[in-house]
């Protein structure tokens, strides 16, 4: 019998109840997976936070563990049913209309994997297609270009899927530890790209293609990094194995063990909330629909806790 692959560990993680200080996980794209990226993103931590988690995980890893379609869990489902997963919350339906202009059931949308034979695109073709701000929707960690006529959802995913499901790639993972009980995500991630572009001189991936966007934007193709205390408790969750092959729980990470302590949360809750995470919060009698990764992305940790707390963990969205 052939035996599963196992990640290339250079540091192994260690959970601790006694530094419960917040986390975050970098890692590069398979094109930059270069030394000099590497160095980058170690160099651009340093000032804020200590590195905890290092490992190369390769392709059969990746395929394997089905890490990229956990990662992607939303959009991926998103991508698949299209039209059918967005009228499944009047919030979507509504924005869509009010955005676009026009009525959503005469609305010609295509969830990308459809849309790659629909539109007669490879997945790269769709991957690259910059369309003007008038024709670009992103609402709860979803996309929809207008191309070619039809309104597509998440064109990114088929591109995604195909590459990253390559077994010959290799994906550097970091993971960091806060240096106080605050991350400046965005400080880090400017302090990464400014490494990049002044002491090593690197090139940014496809940096002509997107040459017109914000460094943020421009940044997304070359490497990682959580954006918020959520996204990194679901970050490590893809990407930290331990040396059994084992993947990290919840119950490892620091906000993950502070909300099953707090809220008496299961692994179970914050798998749902990670493969779900378009959510209703419930405040004073209003429910208030959000994506808890983008809805968070600006918080405190402290806030970020708060507002779980008021996710209402009976709707039906977050059980299928």
């Amino acid at each position: 019998m052939e035996q599963l692959p196992k990640p290339d560990i250079i540091i192994d993680y260690h959970f601790s109840e006694s530094n419960l200080n917040p986390m975050l996980v970098a890692t590069v794209r398979p094109e930059s997976n270069e030394i000099a990226y590497e160095k980058a993103i170690l160099q651009g931590l340093k000032d804020y936070a200590d590195v905890v988690y290092l490992a190369n995980l390769n392709g059969r890893i990746l395929v394997q563990n089905c890490v990229l379609f956990d990662h992607y869990s939303s959009q991926f489902k998103f991508s698949i049913f299209g039209r059918h997963a967005i009228e499944q919350y009047p919030e979507m339906v509504e924005k869509f209309e009010r955005f676009f202009g026009v009525e959503f059931d005469k609305a010609p949308i295509l969830g990308s994997f459809d849309a790659v034979i629909r539109l007669n695109k490879t997945p790269e073709q769709l991957f690259d297609t910059i369309v003007d701000n008038k024709d670009f929707l992103m609402m709860y960690g979803q996309s929809i270009k207008l191309i070619d006529g039809f309104y597509v959802v998440n064109s990114n995913i088929p591109r995604i899927i195909k590459h990253f499901g390559n077994e010959n790639i290799n994906m550097f993972v970091v993971a960091a530890r806060a240096k106080s009980d605050s991350l400046d995500f965005d400080g880090i991630t400017k302090s990464i790209f400014t490494y990049m572009k002044t002491s090593a001189n690197i090139p940014l991936i496809d940096e002509q293609l997107l040459q017109g966007l914000n460094w943020e934007k421009r940044i997304k193709r070359t490497f990682h990094l959580s954006s918020g205390y959520v996204y990194g408790m679901f970050d490590m969750l893809d990407y930290l194995f331990h040396p059994d092959n084992a993947r990290v729980k919840f119950c490892e990470t620091p906000l993950g063990y502070i909300l099953s302590e707090k809220y008496k949360l299961t692994e179970q809750h914050l798998t749902n909330l990670k493969n779900s995470p378009i959510v209703y919060l419930c405040n004073d009698g209003r429910r208030e629909l959000v994506n808890i990764i983008n809805y968070t992305s600006k918080k405190s940790m402290s806030e970020c806790i708060d507002i779980i707390g008021h996710i209402d963990w009976d709707d039906e969205h977050l059980h299928i």
